[in-house]
């Protein structure tokens, strides 16, 4: 159960930072790759995505369609070659968000990547 606190009170806003993720799902003949973009201040979903191969595609594409409504600040992610490869990073450079794991501070990197 999620604790009603904020566990970093320097994110004072919606859309200041969203944490993205990708989680596996055992099915009988295989796996689902779950595509989740949340939004820490509120946390709520922003968007997700669900597909049966984990391509950049999975990624991308859910991130341009969250962007046609809204954008962050700053996306926290884990360092997997999704979050890591060069379309990633530019459009996330492309559409003006920081990048977590890029900032200069590295406890704030450290918070951010702890949050989710």
């Amino acid at each position: 159960m999620l604790s009603s606190a904020r566990p970093f009170p320097s994110i004072g806003h919606p859309d200041q930072v969203w944490a993205v993720d990708i989680t596996y799902i055992r099915m009988r003949q295989g796996f689902m790759y779950l595509f989740v973009i949340i939004d820490l201040y509120s946390r709520y979903i922003v968007d997700y995505e669900l597909s049966t191969t984990i391509d950049r595609e999975l990624v991308l594409g859910c991130l341009k369609r969250a962007f046609r409504v809204k954008k962050p600040e700053i996306i926290n992610s884990d360092q997997g070659s999704q979050f890591t490869s060069k379309d990633y990073i530019e459009l996330l450079h492309t559409e003006g968000i920081k990048i977590s794991s890029l900032l200069n501070n590295s406890r704030t990197t450290l918070a951010l990547n702890s949050a989710v």
